[in-house]
């Protein structure tokens, strides 16, 4: 069996960890089973994590998590190079996006293949997807917590849930997501322990750029350079929406391009057997905020998700 360990957004969080300060990479303590427990709420964050730390946001498992994918597979040749995918053989492959949904802890599910790998030698491992991230939540506490749901009416509770249709970014480039994910314009909703999870749905994190943040750098479609794998060395860059062509800024970049180049070549034959396996464990981070000596819900943020990709001959 060769396990091929794929941790396919810790790529691209990890290039600019200095702007993902919004992130966090500890669970947050509970008071019993999934309920955050508030540790103080007017002086600092009121989230402590297991090193004895505060922090601003809580690394949790996701509800749901939803990824739209367009091309996943092997190639013998690197497909980073001009973008091409003529060596590769894939699973999925499709001009409209193949939506998979990960939800649950230890829920099997088909992956919504259209193809077939084809028995031969592979140097890499290839996925495009749409560079939104989409995360459906629902997070209890053992105190009071608020928010200002899409900038409008402030709501309060113990249990706060993900708003459907809302949007932040990562890079936050441009205007379209200005003062998102603050307390004065929340991605989630709270209310009381029996409360109807009023417009609840998916909220999405755009990856808009491979590079800093809007202001702290230069912005740039593609990874400087590798970042290594258990497995090999994973570049990422960001496409337009014809799947194709390099993205040119972040008002054009749609799609995420997504390259392992293995350490050692993989052998795919007639009688293999392939499976992929997610793991939601920190992959959603709760954000919050302090503001009026209130505690606030703002955002969720896509944290990485981790893939075996599993091929047993």
């Amino acid at each position: 069996m060769n396990k091929l360990k794929l941790i396919i957004l810790t790529t691209i969080l990890s290039l600019s960890a200095s702007i993902a300060s919004a992130q966090s990479s500890e669970s947050c303590t509970k008071s019993s089973g999934t309920i955050i427990k508030i540790e103080n709420g007017a002086t600092t964050y009121p989230f402590k994590v297991s090193s004895g730390l505060n922090t601003d946001a809580c690394s949790e498992i996701p509800d749901n998590y939803r990824i739209n994918i367009f091309k996943f597979g092997l190639c013998t040749a690197n497909p980073m190079t001009a973008n091409d995918f003529s060596s590769c053989s894939l699973l999925i492959d499709s001009d409209t996006a193949v939506t998979q949904v990960i939800s649950g802890v230890g829920v099997g599910s088909a992956l919504n293949t259209n193809k077939t790998i084809a028995p031969g030698t592979y140097g890499y491992l290839v996925t495009l997807m749409t560079n939104k991230l989409e995360i459906e939540h629902t997070q209890t506490y053992n105190g009071t917590i608020y928010a200002k749901p899409n900038g409008g009416t402030e709501t309060s509770g113990v249990k706060c849930w993900s708003l459907a249709d809302y949007g932040t970014s990562f890079g936050n480039w441009g205007t379209e997501f200005d003062d998102k994910g603050s307390p004065d314009n929340s991605g989630l909703t709270c209310g009381d322990a029996d409360a109807t999870l009023v417009n609840h749905g998916y909220t999405s994190e755009t990856f808009d750029t491979m590079g800093p943040g809007e202001g702290e750098g230069s912005w740039t479609a593609e990874i400087d350079e590798g970042f290594q794998q258990e497995a090999g060395t994973m570049n990422g860059k960001l496409l337009q929406i014809d799947n194709a062509t390099t993205a040119t800024s972040y008002a054009d970049a749609k799609r995420m391009l997504i390259v392992l180049d293995f350490t050692t070549d993989k052998v795919v034959t007639p009688n293999s057997k392939l499976e992929l396996k997610f793991k939601l464990t920190d992959a959603v981070s709760v954000d919050h905020s302090l503001s009026d000596s209130k505690i606030y819900a703002v955002k969720l943020g896509a944290d990485p998700i981790q893939v075996d990709f599993v091929v047993t001959n």
